[in-house]
This record gives structure tokens, sequence and C-alpha cells, in this order.
């Protein structure tokens, strides 16, 4: 276990004192790092090398290069989907990409709201991401309704919806996008 703040591993639970019942309440979870100060939910590394890496990382500062997390969401799917009946957040789901001279969608995925709510922990912290829209990226036709429904989001969203012309940047920017990508795959 380690400080999600410092990745030191000088920690103590948190104490509360007082109380109708001070035993059952210091049950929670929660830890105070002894070298940072802070309250926290301790994170549980695999091994030495890995908690070493995090705390490097957290020394640097942030410097260097840019981290966003990328997140394919096959959109063509959710086009069957009524939008009143199901949340497309619950529904979508992102998936795997295998590149052999062309890429290709795997079986499975991992759901939309799961994936985001990892990126956005304490652990990584994104506070930007890479949103992929298959659909419009392979045919050429962005599902619209399912992207404004993903992007109702705490993040700062990047966005690549397969931009052929002037109007798709239009329409990617209206969607709320703070960038948008533009991919040679795509663009004539």
């Amino acid at each position: 276990m380690g400080c999600q703040h410092c990745g030191s591993r000088r920690l103590v639970p948190k104490v509360l004192v007082g109380g109708p019942m001070a035993g059952l309440d210091n049950k929670d979870g929660r830890y105070v790092c002894l070298d940072c100060g802070r309250e926290l939910v301790p994170l549980g590394f695999e091994d030495e090398a890995e908690r070493k890496d995090f705390t490097l990382g957290k020394e640097d500062g942030g410097k260097g290069m840019l981290h966003i997390p990328i997140v394919p969401v096959d959109t063509w799917p959710l086009f069957s989907v009524p939008v009143l009946d199901v949340p497309l957040v619950q529904v979508a789901q992102v998936v795997e990409l295998e590149w052999h001279e062309d890429w290709h969608i795997l079986p499975g995925g991992v759901p939309f709201a799961d994936y985001l709510r990892a990126t956005g922990s304490s652990r990584y912290g994104a506070e930007e991401v890479l949103l992929m829209d298959l659909a419009g990226l392979q045919r050429a036709r962005p599902n619209f309704e399912a992207l404004k429904a993903l992007m109702k989001r705490k993040y700062s969203v990047w966005l690549e919806m397969g931009v052929r012309e002037v109007q798709d940047l239009f329409d990617a920017f209206t969607l709320g996008a703070e960038a948008v990508l533009v991919g040679s795959m795509t663009c004539p």
C-alpha cells in the first residue's frame, strides 16, 4: 500500500477521536500519510518497482509528455438503441482495436462508465480524454446522439470522429469538444 499523493508507504489508519462508537467509526478505510500529512484511501502496488515508478511520476510534477487516455467507442451498434429506453452511457462499450494493415474491432469490451471511472480515479487522475467514435472513423457516419450523451462528463474531451470536411469540425465543436483530431486516415 502507498499514498496516492506522494507514494510513501508510511501510512497509519485514521483514528477518529470521540463519537458514540469510536472503535467502529475507525473502520472506514481511510489512512493518514506520515510523510505528506494528507488523508487518503491507499493505493495497492504490485511491487516496489511499481511504487517507485509512481513516486517518480509524482516528483516530476506532471512535466514532460502529455498523457491522455484513449477511449475507442464503437457507436455503430448504438444507432439501434432507442435514446429514451436506456441511457447510452450504460450501453456504450470501450472496445479493443487490432492493427494489421487495417484496424479491426475485437469482440467484447468494457462498459464506458466503468472505463471513465477508472481513468478519473486518483491513481490515474485524467482530466482529459480522447474519445474516438469508430462509427465515424470507419463508416463516415458519426453517431451524434451517442457522442452528445458520452461527452457529458467532467473531462475535457478531445474528439476523433472521422473528420472529412469543414462541417465535421463545426459539428465536433458544437458537441462540446475541447479539441478535434483530424487524421490522415479519413481526410481526402
